[in-house]
């Protein structure tokens, strides 16, 4: 796996990454001193998953709805390096699927995942499981990433667009689908 390992999560974590077989980039080693919003649009731009105690990331991911694939936040009342990398080997073990695209937080009592529900859906199409409606945003970040998108309006202050795989043509039931689900659509903003 890649991963961005934040300045205040230290040089011994990357380095156990590192021996663990995983790709690295250092802040503390490589950057020092790399600013937060350097810091995440790296991760996104070059696919990393960002490690990190610094909780501002969690803001920037859901405040300020910054796009990432994947960020580790490391809540530990320990921060010496032997807990983060202990807590980081049992993740690591115990979840590396869902690791990508999510955001964790990591405790010593707890793992929890916190996704985007936009963006689960946007990767289920992607697997080629149905359509999704989703705002200009996040359609916009996956339309080179093998979805079509399509435009609809309805008469309600919100763009939605339909996604679908570009390698599945989707099937008659959703096809059959759309016009329904845009008068139904219709239908319902203009009884408001």
């Amino acid at each position: 796996m890649r991963f961005l390992v934040d300045e205040c999560t230290g040089p011994a974590v990357a380095t156990w990454l590192r021996n663990s077989n995983h790709e690295v980039f250092s802040v503390f080693e490589e950057a020092r001193g790399m600013d937060d919003e350097d810091i995440i649009r790296k991760a996104h731009e070059e696919n990393w998953i960002l490690i990190t105690n610094d909780k501002d990331f969690g803001e920037k991911v859901y405040r300020d709805s910054r796009l990432h694939h994947g960020v580790i936040l490391l809540r530990l009342e320990d921060e010496r390096s032997s807990p983060k990398i202990q807590m980081l080997s049992r993740l690591l073990q115990t979840y590396p699927d869902r690791l990508p695209d999510s955001f964790v937080v990591v405790t010593e009592k707890q793992v929890r995942f916190e996704t985007e529900l936009s963006f689960t859906a946007c990767s289920l199409v992607q697997q080629g499981l149905g359509i999704a409606l989703v705002d200009p945003f996040t359609a916009s970040h996956f339309i080179n990433l093998g979805l079509v998108t399509r435009k609809i309006q309805i008469k309600i202050p919100f763009e939605f667009y339909i996604i679908h795989a570009e390698h599945r043509k989707p099937s008659l039931v959703v096809e059959s689908f759309l016009p329904i689900l845009g008068e139904t659509i219709e239908h319902i903003c203009a009884e408001d």
